[in-house]
């Protein structure tokens, strides 16, 4: 017997993960689709040898791959989406993108391909500041207090009116907010980062008396799955929550409790005077879930056990309390291509100089960019990566064999690109190459992306929030945990806004939580901190850009693949076995 296919989109992250998961153990197929911008490949690893499950990376805007992506679909859940209420006010355009024009995208793509099905995950946001306690699905709306709750409103329309127009069928679900495994936002997330940067006390954006209800993620995708197989009107609408609720002042109680923390003794509490954290953030949020309980659903924890169950996972899984705190999606200007690719910058420098002396015999007549994979240069999948994400013109400081990537590379024509050369040399160090390349740059902003290492993730974001934040650079980061036996590999410390304050080589201090990818972004003014002829760049740059408060952090989960051993030549070769198609972009790039 054939089985059934659902589609989830955002199904690398909190929620859709765990939905997948659900479906799967039920029997079903399951395809994700995520662009991986806040979706996490640790959430879908576990799944990767299952024959019923595949991975599709797309982002939503690529509508006509979308159509592909949903065919042969039984039901698609639409849980991609920005979840970032409270930066709806500074990036006014990033819902109307990601949760608006891509709610439409999918609902088109599902049209085309002949799916009938839709699975939408809205939000108790839409009711505002609710008068009605608990809050029925058929409560009036009141005026809309976020972005996020319009950009909502706007897609359950938007899904009414493809279910008269084309007579399909939808699932629509107004959640509180979740808890749970692979929880990697919300107040549960900071407050545990907090504690991570500093363990005597904690400061919240409230005054701490919001009253409010949760819901344990288990709980969430198993009312989903009990609404998808009873209810089956044309539009179905279940508010998800708890007839429980809790004051955000108690719930830290509750994690701080649970950590081995007395509250106002070991952790002070810092409270603002406000009973609201920002602009949109509702005090009160209660809803009515008679309607789903009306099919035989129930919850299995309460909200102060989620509370735990919650920091438990993230004790055990400190990789994702690395990511900085802010974690924001950048706006997404009015003018900007639907891909998402920005022209605000379009140079990169690709220091290519070093001898790469820990590879041994494979570069005793090449440098090490030029290591090939089916023929092609390591180099030349860094090319056609960056000039998908809209880099046109390259900077590449040579050295050791640098001819060698000349010849090969030329002036870039015949890859569609521009590269112009800074003879450099291993003596001067990745400092010196850097400085070399430097005069040839045009543009006020450019990017560096060092030549042994492979990035190979969605840069939109990366470019939208450096050029926004008016820094003189900004390095992209991961956390590196830590392994027996080995130095410690975090060398950034961050603090709470992901500012960088510090860098620390080998985590002597132990204050370092993050660890630098490889790919950076600087504007022009970066030559005023690059004097001497020959230096280590990190270690040179860094500190003064920190006393000058002009270095930010980019965090991500996100990791490169780097050449720095002989190694990882084989995890690269795993690489491209596992995206199938790649080795022939990269060989049709050049012409």
């Amino acid at each position: 017997m054939n089985k059934s296919l659902i589609v989830i989109t955002g199904g690398a992250g909190f929620i859709g993960s765990n939905l997948a998961d659900k479906f799967l153990a039920q029997g079903w197929r399951v395809r994700v689709i995520d662009n991986l911008r806040t979706g996490h490949n640790e959430f879908i690893a576990h799944n990767m040898s299952n024959p019923d499950f595949e991975f599709v990376k797309l982002d939503l805007k690529e509508a006509d791959a979308l159509v592909d992506a949903v065919r042969g679909a039984r039901v698609v859940a639409h849980l991609a989406a920005n979840a970032d209420v409270k930066g709806g006010r500074d990036h006014p355009t990033v819902d109307l993108w990601e949760n608006g024009v891509n709610t439409s995208n999918v609902l088109e793509a599902m049209r085309v391909a002949g799916v009938k099905d839709i699975i939408f995950s809205s939000t108790g946001s839409i009711y505002g500041e609710s008068e009605v306690f608990p809050t029925p699905e058929d409560a009036p709306f009141p005026i809309q207090t976020s972005m996020y709750g319009a950009s909502k409103c706007y897609g359950e329309g938007l899904i009414s009116a493809y279910c008269e127009a084309y007579g399909m069928r939808a699932w629509i679900f107004r959640f509180v907010s979740i808890l749970g495994e692979r929880y990697t936002h919300g107040v549960i997330f900071h407050l545990m980062q907090q504690l991570r940067q500093h363990p005597d006390h904690v400061d919240l954006l409230s005054d701490g008396t919001p009253l409010k209800s949760y819901l344990y993620v288990g709980d969430c995708v198993g009312a989903i799955w009990t609404a998808y197989n009873n209810a089956q009107e044309k539009i179905n609408i279940f508010n998800l929550g708890h007839t429980e609720e809790i004051r955000v002042r108690d719930m830290v109680g509750v994690l701080l409790e649970h950590l081995g923390k007395r509250p106002g003794v070991d952790v002070k509490i810092n409270f603002s005077d406000t009973p609201r954290g920002w602009i949109g953030d509702s005090p009160h949020i209660l809803l009515d879930t008679a309607r789903i309980r009306s099919l035989g659903w129930h919850t299995s924890l309460s909200i102060p056990d989620a509370v735990r169950r919650t920091a438990d996972w993230l004790s055990h899984n400190e990789w994702a309390l690395g990511e900085a705190y802010f974690r924001e999606k950048p706006a997404v200007p009015m003018t900007a291509h639907p891909s998402g690719v920005s022209d605000g910058i379009y140079e990169a420098i690709l220091p290519c100089a070093g001898a790469g002396t820990r590879m041994g015999d494979m570069v005793k007549e090449i440098p090490k960019p030029m290591i090939a994979f089916g023929g092609v240069p390591f180099l030349q999948f860094i090319i056609l990566h960056l000039k998908q994400n809209g880099i046109r013109r390259f900077i590449i400081p040579v050295g050791y064999l640098g001819d060698v990537i000349k010849e090969y590379f030329g002036d870039g024509s015949r890859f569609g690109v521009e590269i112009v050369y800074a003879q450099s040399s291993v003596e001067v160090e990745t400092g010196g190459s850097f400085k070399r390349a430097l005069p040839y740059i045009e543009g006020d902003a450019f990017m560096m992306h060092y030549g042994d290492a492979y990035f190979p993730y969605d840069l939109a974001p990366m470019k939208e929030r450096f050029l926004s934040s008016g820094k003189t650079a900004m390095y992209i980061c991961n956390h590196r945990p830590k392994l027996e036996g080995f130095d410690d590999k975090n060398n950034i410390i961050v603090d709470a806004e992901g500012n960088i304050t510090g860098y620390d080589r080998k985590n002597a201090s132990g204050k370092a939580t993050l660890h630098d990818v490889g790919v950076s972004f600087f504007r022009k003014g970066i030559a005023g901190y690059c004097e001497p002829d020959a230096f280590k760049l990190d270690e040179h740059i860094i500190p003064r850009l920190v006393e000058d408060k002009q270095i930010i952090a980019f965090a991500t989960d996100l990791k490169s693949i780097g050449m720095g051993n002989i190694e990882k030549v084989e995890r690269f070769n795993k690489y491209l076995a596992e995206h199938p198609g790649l080795l022939e972009q990269a060989r049709a790039l050049k012409k």
